[in-house]
């Protein structure tokens, strides 16, 4: 008796025409207006302490089923032959960034007091 060897392969359809994923690409991207490296100006300067920041930003969205895809987007670029890679972040992104980063930086610190005060004065 001979044995069949079926295959079944499933191909991820999307029925979304191209063009209208094109368009919903470009509008994320008017949205990503600040890059990972930008975190310098807030004195969070040290590439590990950036990519540390943005790390703990992207999990929060997560955990907040904010659609990561919509605020955060790795970019490469090359410089003196090594390739780096940067990332382009919507302004919540950003400011994710900056409240996640070290406690180190005064400005760190004065955002994430100012977040709450605000809090607190929307509650009242």
């Amino acid at each position: 008796m001979k044995k069949i060897m079926r295959e079944l392969v499933i191909y991820n359809y999307d029925p979304t025409p191209e063009v209208i994923r094109d368009i919903e690409e470009m509008l994320i991207n008017r949205k990503l207006r600040h890059l990972a490296t930008d975190l310098a100006l807030f004195g969070i300067d040290r590439p590990e302490e950036i990519t540390e920041a943005i790390e703990r930003a992207i999990e929060v969205c997560r955990m907040a089923g904010v659609p990561v895809a919509e605020h955060f987007k790795p970019v490469f670029f090359c410089r003196n032959n090594k390739v780096f890679r940067d990332w382009r972040l919507s302004d919540l992104a950003l400011k994710l960034a900056i409240i996640n980063a070290g406690i180190d930086h005064e400005f760190v610190c004065l955002t994430q007091v100012d977040l709450v005060r605000r809090s607190l004065n929307d509650m009242v």
